[in-house]
């Protein structure tokens, strides 16, 4: 599994060259920032407001 994705990874490369490999970059990193966004902000609000997560997922 990981050979393959490495496989498909070196492909790309040379498909697209250094553009191909700064967007798969960027994907990654949007990707890495909004779970630790996420993992940051939503998990400590809903501790602490408890009875009241619930009426923070109706706003978001």
């Amino acid at each position: 599994m990981i050979k393959k994705q490495k496989f498909i990874l070196t492909i790309r490369f040379f498909t697209y060259g250094k553009f191909g490999l700064i967007f798969i970059y960027q994907k990654i990193v949007l990707l890495g920032m909004t779970l630790f966004f996420i993992i940051l902000f939503k998990t400590p609000i809903e501790q602490k407001l408890g009875v009241f997560s619930h009426m923070e997922n109706i706003y978001v």
